[in-house]
């Protein structure tokens, strides 16, 4: 809705215009009613509307200073006049100011205010969209700064060159990523996508710098570190996991001042042959299950934890371990169980099901194929032994 400041010093004008008119019928509301100029213009410095409606003579501040002084606030506001004088001189003295409409109290019509508010209403969407395009041009400038520092062979000499347009000031960026779509899922997204991606990215490191260097790479410059950064990054894997079932590998970097951005992100970059980063989401699901491994945990309790679908955790999940979802979680339990088992006097089926094991004759069976030997056995063979065999 487009916010509308009245100004006008006769109370029957204003209180009649502002009930016969059906504002939203032009997607506006107002939002304000002054009595004289020098009210308004304060209310207008406080709302800051779309649509200023004033009156030329007034008392305190007239009708043509206070449109001056709106002006050198807001250059874009549409301003419409409701006056008694009906001269060419009163239209003469305000051709500078961009007057939308100019209607005489006299002779006015609900028809009349009606085509004025809809050229209003008009002009305010031709102003927004240019607006947008300028953003989206600032935007892309930025954007193209970055990729340019970065990117380069040589390398600026020094950060504030890209950094002027961002706004963030560079002692207060903490930490560097490097997310890439891992080569299995690069079939799955295109330019489109990758720019939904990048959307995505921003929403989930808000206070930070994001930029893509690559056809499926994204970088990340960031005010945040050490957990802060991992809990972003989760939020964004959930984002990404749940819309375009894709992974995004990922390298970090703590930012210093003894190295540049650029020397930071080239030292980062160059690291192809190293092993990303296992996937967050899954490392946040191994966790749980470390601390739930007790439990009867099931995979739609788990993947509701997570918030996403049993299909895309399971493929995942095999993808990172190895394993089913049930294969690594008995073998944590199992792990927990060998443990006791090497210290503890409390009986087998005691332990077994304190982590985990609710069925006896299963845990047998599954600790005999695990170990070759039955937890009977075993433990006469390793117990008051550090260390010792491992699933």
């Amino acid at each position: 809705m487009y916010r509308v400041l009245f100004a006008e010093d006769e109370l029957l004008v204003r209180l009649g215009l502002k009930n016969a008119i059906r504002w939203s019928d032009y997607d506006m509301e107002v939002v304000g009613e002054a009595d004289n100029g020098i009210t308004a213009l304060e209310l207008f410095e406080e709302l800051r509307p779309d649509v200023l409606i004033t009156d030329i003579k007034m008392g305190g501040m007239d009708g043509y200073e206070l449109i001056k002084r709106v002006r050198d606030i807001d250059g874009s506001c549409a301003v419409v006049i409701i006056s008694c004088l009906d001269d060419f001189e009163t239209l003469r003295r305000m051709m500078g100011y961009c007057i939308i409409g100019y209607i005489l109290k006299a002779s006015m019509t609900l028809e009349e205010i009606g085509d004025v508010l809809n050229r209003t209403r008009q002009y305010l969407v031709n102003v927004r969209r240019q607006q947008n395009v300028q953003e989206e041009n600032k935007e892309e400038k930025r954007e193209n700064a970055l990729r340019n520092y970065l990117c380069s062979v040589t390398g600026p000499e020094e950060n504030i060159r890209w950094m002027s347009d961002w706004g963030l000031p560079l002692e207060n960026l903490r930490t560097l990523i490097i997310l890439s779509l891992r080569e299995a899922d690069e079939k799955k997204i295109n330019e489109l996508g990758m720019k939904l991606v990048r959307q995505l990215l921003c929403q989930s490191f808000p206070e930070a710098v994001c930029v893509q260097t690559g056809s499926t790479e994204l970088t990340v410059i960031c005010t945040v570190e050490g957990e802060a950064a991992e809990e972003q990054l989760l939020k964004f894997d959930n984002a990404i996991n749940n819309l375009l079932d894709v992974t995004f590998g990922k390298k970090k970097m703590r930012l210093s001042r003894e190295h540049s951005v650029w020397e930071s992100y080239q030292a980062l970059r160059q690291e192809k042959e190293a092993v990303w980063e296992e996937d967050p989401l899954m490392e946040k699901a191994v966790r749980f299950m470390e601390d739930n491994h007790g439990k009867q945990i099931t995979l739609q309790e788990i993947t509701d934890y997570l918030c996403i679908s049993t299909s895309y955790f399971s493929s995942q999940f095999k993808k990172n371990t190895g394993k089913s979802f049930v294969e690594y979680l008995n073998d944590i339990r199992l792990e927990k169980v060998l443990g006791e088992l090497r210290y503890s006097r409390e009986k087998i089926a005691y332990i077994a099901e304190r982590h985990g094991f609710r069925n006896q004759e299963y845990f047998t069976r599954f600790f005999k194929k695990k170990m070759g030997i039955s937890p009977v056995k075993w433990r006469q063979q390793h117990f008051g032994k550090d260390g010792g065999s491992r699933i």
